[in-house]
């Protein structure tokens, strides 16, 4: 699969089957879109999407791979909003105080250029560099946690 950056807080993620687009408070797969709470599965791809007090969360399992988009959440997740968030492989984030609540193998900062480099610091990933794309799949995920800066 290919994960690309579209925009600030948009990104692709294009598999086998379809393509997921990310953005916030929704979710699409090829030309259906997904703005709320619920479970979906659309061209092999699963979605549950669930509410935080003001921001739409989203869990899409595509190819094997498991993401979280949690929106412009900065703070810890509600352990209610998501029953089951163990095991996911690729988090999106604009904080990184969500990330070792989840505990993810890649994380994705989004955002303005700074605060990205702030998040990459805070993790302890500093010289990270800035790629125009990402190639993976499940059995290419790394062990230990990883940044990517798209």
């Amino acid at each position: 699969m290919e994960i690309s950056r579209l925009d600030t807080f948009k990104f692709k993620v294009k598999g086998k089957s379809a393509t997921v687009t990310f953005d916030l408070g929704q979710v699409s797969i090829d030309d259906f879109n997904i703005f709320g709470p619920g479970e979906y599965e659309v061209h092999e791809v699963a979605v549950l999407g669930a509410k935080s007090e003001d921001h739409q969360i989203f869990r899409v399992k595509i190819d094997k791979v498991t993401f979280l988009y949690p929106g412009l959440m900065s703070e810890k997740i509600k352990d209610q909003t998501l029953e089951d968030i163990d095991g996911v492989d690729v988090l999106f984030t604009s904080a990184a105080q969500i990330v070792s609540q989840i505990e993810p193998k890649l994380v994705i900062p989004f955002g303005e250029e700074e605060p990205v480099q702030k998040i990459i610091k805070d993790l302890g990933k500093d010289g990270t560099l800035k790629v125009p794309k990402l190639v993976t799949s499940a059995d290419k995920l790394p062990d230990l946690l990883e940044v990517v800066w798209l």
